[in-house]
């Protein structure tokens, strides 16, 4: 196999009408389709003397997020870090059986850390279909419907394919589609990662890899976690204990100034109440505090599943979200009496 000899792919490409053209392809009338090959649409700007670039048609699949998306003027492609997307060329390729293509990335891409691999196209194929990207950088990458993105490298076929193996709709069920048609493979049943592999610096190194927004998230997530606790020792805990003070301190300046023994006894039971009611008050606010840790380490431990699970996804490995129990707000801080 070759590139096509004897001058360039315009030589070689059918002028007919797709009304012409597509009918007798799907009859299998190869010899009336008025050339080796065809496009529809044909733009001269496109053809180069052995290739021809192809465009961002209407559609995209996002497999990490088992999506349709609709590419149109107002609303382009957006491919997220990490991410692999499957994007429909626009263009309606027809192949003969004596011309084969090649589809390989653009390099202004490539230099940006989008990814595709090398596609072929048989000989007897005609219809769209659909190129995967991935975005291996850190940013999100926008592809503008009709944009160039990928380009065919067209090629002869010696000798022609023979007719017992043309394509058929049979054997090829999204032969002459027009549309963008995808049933992902098997893959195992993805599994969260264990307890111990959750670790603090596997947690701050997820920007790195798959950069913003993750960088913020994660730096939020550990200053809320610090202001807690901080906010746990140094402001609400005190200030509870101080109040809980003061109420005892009032309490026995009024036993001082009671002239009646059974008013001071009532006040000396008051006072040993309120005592009481101090002593388990600081045994409350250190299981409060105690138990407010636990929940940041708990949201922690959301957030770090989350992003293994699309570390997994993004290798191609779907999976179920486990549920999460709710720890339930704090238990009521009984009235003084």
């Amino acid at each position: 196999m070759s590139v096509i000899a004897g001058g360039s792919i315009l030589d070689s490409r059918s002028t007919l009408s797709r009304e012409v053209v597509i009918p007798a392809c799907e009859e299998g009338r190869w010899d009336e389709i008025g050339g080796r090959f065809a496009i529809f649409p044909f733009q001269p700007k496109q053809a180069l003397w052995m290739s021809y670039d192809l465009t961002v048609g209407p559609e995209a699949y996002s497999i990490r997020w088992k999506r349709r998306v609709t590419v149109d003027t107002g609303n382009p492609l957006q491919i997220e870090p990490g991410e692999t997307v499957l994007v429909l060329i626009d263009e309606y390729l027809v192949f003969g059986p004596s011309v084969a293509g090649l589809i390989i990335g653009k390099t202004s891409w490539m230099n940006s850390g989008v990814v595709q691999p090398t596609t072929r196209i048989d000989p007897t194929w005609f219809g769209r279909f659909p190129v995967p990207l991935t975005n291996h950088s850190t940013r999100v990458m926008r592809l503008s419907r009709g944009q160039p993105f990928c380009t065919c490298i067209i090629n002869d076929v010696k000798p022609d394919l023979s007719r017992d193996r043309w394509m058929t709709r049979d054997r090829v069920p999204h032969l002459g589609s027009s549309s963008l048609n995808y049933e992902g493979l098997s893959m195992e049943q993805w599994e969260p990662c264990s307890p111990t592999a959750a670790t603090r610096e596997r947690l701050e190194g997820i920007p790195s890899r798959f950069g913003p927004p993750f960088d913020l998230v994660i730096a939020g997530l550990l200053q809320a976690k610090d202001t807690i606790i901080h906010d746990l020792q140094t402001k609400w805990g005190p200030e509870a204990i101080r109040e809980m003070r003061q109420a005892v301190v009032e309490e026995q300046v009024r036993l001082s100034e009671a002239h009646s023994e059974e008013l001071r006894r009532f006040h000396l039971a008051q006072v040993e109440l309120l005592q009481k009611q101090l002593v388990e008050t600081q045994g409350w606010s250190r299981r409060l505090t105690f138990m407010m840790v636990i929940v940041v380490l708990g949201w922690l431990a959301a957030l770090v599943l989350i992003i293994v699970r699309l570390e997994y996804i993004r290798e191609g490995v779907p999976a179920a979200t486990p549920e999460r129990p709710s720890l339930g707000p704090p238990p009521p801080v009984p009235p003084p009496k």
